[in-house]
């Protein structure tokens, strides 16, 4: 082979260590670099001193509104105009924020969030004259600045700075505060801000320096420990078998920790040395093995593994056990790889012999039955050889028929406590990332996870499911990704797999609103929410995960019409941008999706109902201090209001008329079954589509009620997200259960009647669903009445059988677990019990925003809709599978329920076809 091609293969296939590094992370470092920064006192204030000089003004402003961002007020709109002020007369200054983000916040100032205040910076040498220029340009706009902060790169004497304060006060009514180069210098020497001098300004060092994690700490402790028992000069005649083990495991922990290999190969060379010397020749074998075991996936050494590979051949062929026979095969798989078979180092091995003689061995065990555990091992090891070879004949027949095999093995080794599944879980992550999610694969999953939960617990079942559901195509395979994660989420509830669990709740959000189901994607996002909200409370600092959680959350208020939650959202996701250390590639797309939020909003406004916009009258200000133009405008021309919305200039009308007429027109704007909505003072109606039933959760007023209609609502899409597999079909096109509250009853108290298209839940006014024990206490009620919509609008194929598919193949019950929990989520994540929310613009802002009261319904002009298919995903989608419950529509010639009731008999043909019933009134009651 050319030594070119050599080379394009070695560049297109992962090497051994990538290949490891990305299948077994754990298994490497968890340290990481960090930059500290170096800035010296004199240095920065020269630098300071000479900005004019320099003619950086510019920089000095961004440096300064960075500050200002970190120590006084870290939700600033971005600076718009030249420096000095601007346009706008001032450099920067806040966005109205809600108090609870507020409250939240760990930088700047904790300020009610609902205060305007103006910031101006200057490098100006007559400083006193610039803040007077300032302070009266911001006055002057009419704003209504109740704060302005001047920030300057000059000292100021402190009596100066207090006499001008209070004067510019005394003139203007408005508090000032002028911050020179001493609060500047204080910041960033003291309080450890000389990361935004870098970056601004440009001045001082960046170094790295190692950051070690949490699993090398324990590692570092460890090793420490092994070293010393090591050396303790009478360890080996005491216990020589724990001292070749001692050696062992420092070596690999030195491995583990990526010490220097030289370090790490005399690690393992003394462990040899001690096993040759104290041990049997299983631990020499163990020794020399995981030596080679690192030079090939933690070094790339290949040349080492063929010198070495011999010699562990015929060490373990001699040991004549299974486990032994294991060691040669992972090695030969090695070598069989195609980074192996780009590279020549080495001596030669002739891999087919080898396998030859390795699979003669284990054939040989596999028909010795007075090994039981021997014999199955041996098995095992040659049907993990024969999937190799067809999966490089890519011969998917003879997989399929492996496939079953494996699961004979599981089912055999359930009664064999000494049987190590390790190495069929690696098997099935590795064909996972082949076959994806091939349904026979999805079986053996199901087998291994009950084998590992009897096993080892049902955290080890969790893993796994989470492992498989990380294979599987989000879109083709959403409902095993359902089926996986909704166990996941119950099995890993442990304080040490919160990080597994928050990533669970993510893909599982994300699948329930793909598969149409967006109630159930709202309560799993904020179950997500809520374990996140665990962990921050734990380190005081939150992980990203956040961010984009949250997002995820503002996409599904915005299909849900959600508009004050939406609003929180966009809160508090501007709060957690100005806070945590994001790059600035997350930060731009963070800002794109809050943008499109913002527009989207808006096409919804211009869309909605004119008995919906009632609740949004006094909004529009509110939208634009909160940065959302767009929908403030669209809100306003929805309520009538058309000069305030598109200005006075006349020949610019038209244009900005065909603007809000496309924005409309975007499905991104499509509006829910039940319109937007606002407060709970009035009527309400929540609306999905599930298994093809039009299901409404109605209720007459109030939060309590709402959030118990939201429970029930997204429970029921979480139980019946995967029931048309399990056979269940919805007979009934509509289906209404109310929710009411009563002060005489002590527990809910579900009600139907089979003859009624409507059922009724009873809910105790005092039981609040945001309490951990009320949601725990109503479980059966909320599962009763969930029960009884399937039992009064659906069919079941197998009857009993499509229920127990239903309840254990399809975990419907463990799903439910961030349903139940909706209210506790809620209440955790917008620190807000949700039962008593504040008004929408009091939950924004103090002082009362005008009220635009609606006044017509103006017209859009006519766009052609946008081009694309609106059908989602459906496109490539073979004929007859379903990916969605959008796709699922009932049309029903009869009310089934009332059909049973009046008992038909049977059909007569006179003049007229009639039809025969043994109960009149009811057969007549469904004409």
């Amino acid at each position: 082979m050319a030594s070119e091609e050599v080379s394009v293969m070695i560049d297109e296939v992962p090497s051994p260590s990538e290949f490891m590094r990305m299948r077994r992370p754990e298994q490497f470092s968890d340290s990481s670099e960090r930059s500290l920064y170096r800035l010296s006192r004199d240095v920065l204030e020269q630098r300071l001193e000479t900005l004019t000089a320099r003619n950086d003004m510019q920089a000095f402003e961004r440096f300064a509104r960075a500050l200002c961002e970190r120590f006084v007020c870290p939700f600033l709109k971005p600076a718009t105009g030249p420096e000095g002020g601007g346009d706008g007369k001032v450099d920067t200054e806040t966005i109205r924020t809600a108090e609870e983000v507020v409250e939240r916040h760990f930088e700047g100032r904790a300020d009610r969030g609902n205060e305007r205040w103006g910031f101006a910076f200057s490098t100006k040498k007559d400083w006193k004259a610039k803040v007077r220029a300032d302070v009266a340009g911001m006055v002057g706009t009419g704003r209504g600045y109740r704060t302005a902060f001047f920030v300057t790169s000059r000292y100021a004497r402190s009596k100066d700075r207090s006499e001008l304060q209070d004067a510019l006060k005394a003139e203007h009514d408005v508090l000032v505060e002028i911050l020179d180069r001493s609060w500047i210098v204080d910041n960033v020497l003291e309080k450890d801000a000389r990361d935004l001098a870098y970056i601004h300004l440009g001045v001082g060092e960046k170094v790295e320096e190692s950051k070690i994690g949490p699993r090398d700490r324990e590692r570092r402790e460890r090793l420490a420990s092994l070293d010393r028992d090591l050396e303790a000069p009478d360890r080996a005649a005491e216990a020589p078998l724990a001292v070749v083990k001692c050696a062992l495991d420092a070596a690999i922990l030195s491995r583990e920790l990526e010490r220097p290999r030289y370090e790490t190969d005399g690690r393992f060379e003394r462990a040899i040395r001690l096993a040759d010397r104290h041990g049997a020749d299983r631990h020499s074998l163990a020794a020399r093995y995981e030596k080679l075991w690192t030079a090939l996936h933690w070094f790339d050494d290949i040349g080492a593994v063929r010198d070495g590979y011999r010699d562990i051949e015929e060490r373990a062929l001699a040991l004549n056990h299974a486990s032994a026979i294991e060691r040669a095969t992972n090695l030969l798989f090695g070598l069989s790889g195609p980074f192996a078979q780009a590279t020549s180092d080495g001596v030669d091995v002739d891999v087919q012999a080898a396998w030859e003689r390795l699979e003669a061995c284990l054939e040989s065990m596999w028909n010795d039955e007075t090994r039981p555990n021997n014999r199955l091992t041996a098995r095992t090891l040659l049907l993990m050889r024969g999937i190799m070879v067809d999966l490089a004949a890519s011969d998917l027949s003879s997989i399929e028929t492996r496939l079953s095999q494996i699961i004979e093995i599981i089912d055999a080794a359930r009664g064999l406590m000494e049987y190590d599944f390790d190495r069929l879980e690696q098997l099935v992550e590795m064909l996972g990332e082949t076959l994806g999610g091939n349904a026979t694969l999805s079986r053996v999953v199901d087998h291994l996870g009950d084998a590992l939960q009897q096993r080892r617990g049902e955290t080890a079942r969790g893993m796994l499911f989470l492992r498989r559901a990380r294979q599987l195509d989000i879109e083709r395979d959403r409902f095993e990704v359902i089926r996986r994660l909704g166990t996941v989420v119950e099995c890993l509830t442990k304080e040490e797999h919160l990080d597994e669990l928050v990533e669970a709740a993510y893909l599982l959000a994300v699948a329930y609103r793909g598969a149409g189901l967006p109630w159930a994607a709202r309560a799993t996002a904020l179950f997500g929410l809520s374990a996140i909200v665990i962990q921050a409370e734990k380190s005081s600092l939150p992980p990203s995960e956040i961010l984009p959680t949250f997002l995820l959350l503002g996409w599904i208020d915005l299909e849900l019409g959600l508009v004050a939650e939406l609003l929180d959202v966009v809160a508090v996701s501007r709060g957690i941008l100005a806070s945590l250390p994001f790059d600035e590639d997350s930060k731009n797309r963070a800002r794109e999706t809050l943008q499109t939020f913002d527009f989207s909003l808006g096409g919804q406004f211009l869309n909605a109902r004119e008995g919906d916009l009632s609740a949004f009258q006094s909004l529009p200000d509110v939208l634009m201090a909160m940065d959302l133009p767009a929908a403030s405008t669209c809100l306003l021309y929805a309520l009538g209001h058309e000069d305030e919305a598109l200005g006075p200039v006349i020949e610019d009308r038209a244009t900005n008329l065909e603007m809000l007429a496309q924005l409309s027109a975007q499905p991104a704007c499509a509006l829910p079954r039940h319109g937007l909505i606002g407060e709970f003072d009035g009527p309400f109606a929540f609306t999905t589509n599930v298994l093809g039933l039009q299901l409404t959760i109605s209720g007459d007023k109030g939060a309590r009620c709402a959030l118990v209609a939201q429970l029930l609502i997204s429970m029921a899409e979480t139980m019946l997200a995967t029931a048309f597999e399990a056979g269940f079909a919805a007979h009934r096109e509509r289906y209404e259960v109310r929710v009411v509250l009563s002060d005489v009853i002590a527990a809910p108290c579900p009600k139907f009647d089979e003859t009624a298209s409507q059922g009724l839940l009873e809910w105790p006014a005092d039981w609040n669903p945001a309490e951990p024990r009320t949601a725990s206490d109503a479980r059966d009620a909320l599962l009763t009445t969930v029960a009884s919509i399937i039992g009064w609008t659906c069919f079941l194929k197998d009857g009993v059988k499509s229920l127990e598919t239903l309840l254990d193949s399809d975990t419907a019950i463990s799903r439910i677990t961030t349903s139940l929990g909706l209210g506790v989520s809620m209440s955790r994540v917008m620190k807000e019990t949700p039962i008593t929310p504040a008004g929408i613009v009091d939950h924004f802002r103090a002082d009362p925003p005008r009220s635009f009261h609606f006044r017509a319904v103006l017209p859009l002009p006519k766009v052609s809709a946008p081009e694309g298919s609106t059908s989602g995903d459906t496109a490539d989608q073979p004929f007859g599978t379903i990916r969605s419950h959008r796709e699922l529509k009932t049309r029903s010639l009869i009310d089934v329920p009332l059909w049973n009731a009046a008992k038909w008999r049977g059909v007569a043909g006179l003049s007229h076809l009639r039809i025969l019933a043994g109960e009149a009134g009811v057969g007549r009651s469904s004409r």
